[in-house]
């Protein structure tokens, strides 16, 4: 059982063993093709097939994108004009149109003599380089690329205009250097940018090419992307097999006038499934019917898929089939008009495989009767088949006649309640060539007795929790039934009831709910019952033991389901569905809310922040409250300041205030509130728009009261102070800060025996102290020169502690801090916070002060500090040591490898000799 885990993953393959492998070379290939589409090939506007042309004096310049309308209008011309009006015509067309040329008949005055006007256009090479738009600007939502980013910014997830640039304009496609793929290679590379979601009219015109030819074409995902215009690459291919599914802006009659002539007359494969044309199709003259006229031309057609069609019906289907005398396959499940099986009379003495699985059939007699006539039949799929008021009895008798298709080798009568063990018995005693038979929600059978059967392969009525193989039966009746969404829905339900208790890990079977939830991407139910049970198979315990390639597959197929359903969850199409969609949103969350998830795999982490944001202001939920804040504490931390700065909205602001709010009302400093503090922290860190957003909506106010609601609370404190922190790094905001209330409690919080309580007090202090000296004088009670001293005093008390206390993404705010020469109690806190990170984590921070260029200003430090501030020398020293220490390590790893590098180009040398 190989395949490819989810768009993205494609490069990697689970094994029947549950193991991951690479995938092959070509495989491989167009995964890279299908990534780098835009880097690969020019993309040019599809220029408007546009005629312009000069009307005699009499007549203004006309313009049309249509050829016919040109010819009409000049056959008018040629009409009511002489010889010298067509001679001025003629040189004053513009020659700017796409075709070559055009013979137009005319009649030249009262003479009854016909002649021809032939007009040539200069057809000018749309590749030109003039033509050609930079590919950076089209960043194609190939699924596992958008997802595997980490940095978002490229591309930004949230920005639908850019999703949607293909929807909206018409480009072409072309390789920028000469590409020859063989039939079969070309047929995977259409499959793969299918499987991506890549397919629309503009991706499609690079097939559009005598180099790239098809012999089979398949598009399940992207029908609902392409129109009519789109299909204009099958012309010059030579198909045997035409799959089209979701097409829902292309007509039958399109589909034929797009076939060339070898084409419809050796086309063996026709799949057409949840085809819905955009208009109703006639049914008033049966000839008219595009549809059939579609098949009509297809005289040749050994397979042919309907499933899902809701507009094709018995005269329809009567039709059809009088005009394929050598069909072997059909498929008409689920096609809601058809009421009877007469129609398969006419393809009764060659018909080998039959899938009439959920009509409703009016007359069991009739149906028995016409199914007595397939004496070849060899597949029969009948599940959940009704038959109206009409017992199923007449149709079971007819399964136990020797007569009945004596060389069937599978039936599938899943959901037939009333078929009972002597009817099943009998039928297999009566047809020896049996290979396989359904018994999906069957009861009668549950207990059946297969082991007289060894030849046989049953898939049984899923049995109680713990039987044997259970595992690798469901992981069968997925693969089985993969294309039947009621069914699958059902199975994974079935794998959540058992999911939740097992105890080792499923690799092939989650890799298998990985592909039903691919191929049923648009099904809320499925994604609901696909993300649940992904959780209780990759969760907790089994995380660790699940493979990180399979596990981010796991991460990533979430983050779909979740987006694609994003706006039904406040806007869903009914208000019954509303409580589903919103399930979706609370199991995505369950599963990425886990530090395993959120610190080691790799995963648009601004887009996930987002939608955790979104969750948080649409839904009621205490639980997703939680979840939703947890994930963004731990996000905002790993994002740019750019994007930390769209995520602080005033929407979601609010929402985050109010939480913290509920909690002071309560008196309950728990979980979501440490959660919704860290999340606050960390969005307003170095982001001057936040921390305003946040002093606007008088967060400042809530933080104060927080503080008072829980004075011992070190958590909380430390907290509240990093918080406030954040907003006092931006100058224009410090004079909300300078307040008597807020510097008392400052100062209180100097003296704090918690090193992280007094370590975020005084640095709140430091950039007060930074502030402007009319801002002081404006508030003549506040204690400047006490607040100072004190500083200075709760530095020099601190010892190191054993752990890091804070991360920083950048020394940028220290900057102002080390070049404020008037005050060295606000230089000493600084450096202290710079020799604490960087004497914990020097791989980390060393570069970045080399990179910010800090060493140098260290250095002034350590020179030119007075004999008042040798502290400040002293920190600056120890900083340029670690600075120095780090330099020296990076030359003896860089020696290092020289050495190897050399050692191994010297034992290829002797080698060779």
């Amino acid at each position: 059982m190989r395949g490819a885990m989810w768009p993205g993953d494609s490069k990697w393959e689970v094994t029947s063993t549950g193991s991951l492998e690479p995938a092959s070379l070509k495989k491989l290939t167009l995964c890279y093709i299908c990534e780098h589409l835009g880097t690969l090939c020019n993309i040019v506007p599809a220029a408007p097939r546009t005629f312009c042309y000069r009307m005699p004096p009499d007549h203004k310049i006309q313009s049309t994108n249509n050829a016919e309308e040109l010819r009409i209008d000049l056959e008018k011309l040629s009409k009511s004009s002489n010889e010298s009006d067509l001679d001025k015509f003629k040189s004053n067309v513009t020659e700017n149109s796409s075709i070559d040329e055009l013979v137009i008949p005319i009649n030249v005055g009262s003479d009854t003599k016909s002649d021809s006007l032939i007009i040539r256009f200069k057809n000018p090479d749309p590749w030109d380089e003039r033509n050609l738009i930079p590919y950076s600007a089209f960043d194609v939502p190939n699924y596992g690329k958008v997802y595997e980013k980490s940095n978002s910014a490229d591309p930004p997830a949230d920005d639908s205009k850019l999703q949607d640039i293909f929807s909206k304009n018409k480009f072409n496609f072309k390789f920028r250097f000469p590409v020859y793929l063989s039939p079969h290679t070309a047929a995977m590379l259409l499959e793969e940018l299918d499987r991506c979601g890549m397919l629309n009219d503009s991706v499609l015109s690079l097939f559009n090419n005598s180099q790239i030819l098809l012999y089979e074409v398949n598009i399940h995902r992207c029908g609902e992307h392409i129109t009519g215009e789109g299909l204009r690459f099958l012309r010059h291919n030579n198909l045997h097999k035409l799959s089209l599914h979701f097409l829902n802006n292309v007509a039958p009659g399109t589909i034929a006038r797009s076939l060339n002539t070898w084409t419809r007359r050796n086309l063996a494969v026709l799949s057409l499934q949840h085809f819905n044309p955009p208009t109703p199709i006639p049914h008033a003259v049966l000839p008219e019917n595009q549809l059939c006229m579609l098949t009509g031309q297809l005289p040749f057609l050994l397979e042919l898929d309907l499933c899902r069609n809701e507009y094709l019906g018995t005269d329809e289907l009567s039709f059809i089939l009088k005009c394929l005398p050598v069909l072997r396959k059909l498929d008409i499940s689920n096609c809601c008009l058809i009421y009877t099986l007469e129609p398969l009379l006419q393809v009764s003495f060659q018909l080998r495989h039959l899938n009439i699985s959920n009509l409703r059939l009016q007359n069991v007699c009739v149906a028995v009767t016409v199914l007595r006539t397939l004496v070849k039949l060899r597949y029969f799929d009948c599940r959940h088949v009704s038959f109206g008021d009409e017992t199923e009895q007449k149709f079971h008798e007819m399964l136990t006649e020797p007569t009945f298709a004596p060389d069937l080798e599978v039936l599938d009568v899943a959901f037939h309640l009333q078929l009972s063990q002597e009817v099943l018995t009998k039928f297999l005693s009566t047809h020896p060539k049996i290979r396989f038979v359904g018994l999906i929600i069957v009861p009668l059978c549950a207990d059946f007795n297969t082991s007289k059967w060894p030849s046989v392969k049953f898939l049984r009525e899923i049995g109680p929790v713990g039987d044997t193989g259970l595992v690798n039966t469901l992981s069968d009746c997925l693969t089985h039934y993969k294309n039947s969404s009621g069914l699958v829905s059902s199975i994974l339900q079935q794998i959540n009831s058992i999911s939740a208790i097992a105890n080792t890990p499923q690799p092939i079977l989650v890799a298998n709910i990985l592909r039903m939830m691919e191929l049923h991407q648009k099904l809320t139910h499925v994604q609901v019952a696909g993300t649940a049970c992904l959780y209780n198979l990759t969760t907790g315990s089994l995380g660790p033991a699940i493979n990180p390639l399979l596990l981010r597959s796991v991460v990533h197929v979430t983050i779909h389901a979740m987006n694609s359903h994003i706006s039904q969850q406040f806007e869903p199409p009914n208000v019954e569905s509303r409580p589903l969609f919103q399930q979706l949103q609370k199991n995505g969350f369950q599963l990425l809310c886990c530090d395993q998830v959120l610190h080691n795999v790799s995963f648009n982490q601004y887009w996930v922040a987002r939608m955790a944001l979104h969750a948080l202001h649409g839904f009621n939920d205490e639980s997703i409250d939680l979840m939703a804040v947890g994930i963004c504490s731990i996000l905002a931390a790993k994002l740019t300041n750019e994007q930390t700065a769209s995520l602080g909205s005033n929407l979601f602001m609010t929402k985050l205030l109010m939480l913290v709010e509920n909690r002071i009302n309560t008196c309950n400093a728990d979980i979501t509130l440490q959660f919704t503090l860290s999340a606050l922290w960390n969005l307003t860190d170095e982001s001057p728009n936040t921390c305003g957003i946040f002093i606007t909506r008088e967060g400042l106010k809530v933080l104060i009261k927080l503080l008072n609601s829980f004075p011992d609370n070190t958590s909380v404190e430390t907290k509240v102070l990093g918080l406030i922190n954040n907003v006092a790094e931006v100058p224009m905001l410090r004079i909300e800060l300078l307040r008597s209330p807020i510097v008392s409690l400052l100062r209180e919080q100097l003296k704090s025996e918690h090193i992280a309580v007094s370590y975020f007090a005084a640095g709140i202090s430091a950039h007060l102290l930074c502030a402007d000296k009319d801002a002081w004088a404006v508030r003549k009670n506040l204690p400047y020169q006490e607040l100072r001293e004190e500083l200075g005093e709760a530095v020099m008390s601190w010892e190191s502690p054993k752990d890091e206390m804070v991360a920083y993404k950048s020394f940028h705010p220290f900057l102002p801090l080390l070049h404020y020469s008037d005050c060295p109690q606000v230089q000493l806190w600084a450096l202290w916070a710079l020799h604490h990170v960087t004497v914990k984590n020097s791989k980390y921070y060393c570069p970045m002060l080399i990179r910010e260029e800090i060493p140098s200003l260290l250095e002034r430090l350590y020179e030119e500090s007075s004999s008042s501030a040798a502290y400040v020398s002293e920190f600056a020293g120890m900083l340029l040591e670690l600075v120095r220490q780090y330099k020296l390590e990076q030359c003896d790893v860089d020696a290092a490898t020289v050495t190897l590098v050399w050692q191994s180009k010297r034992q290829r040398q002797r080698k060779q000799q």
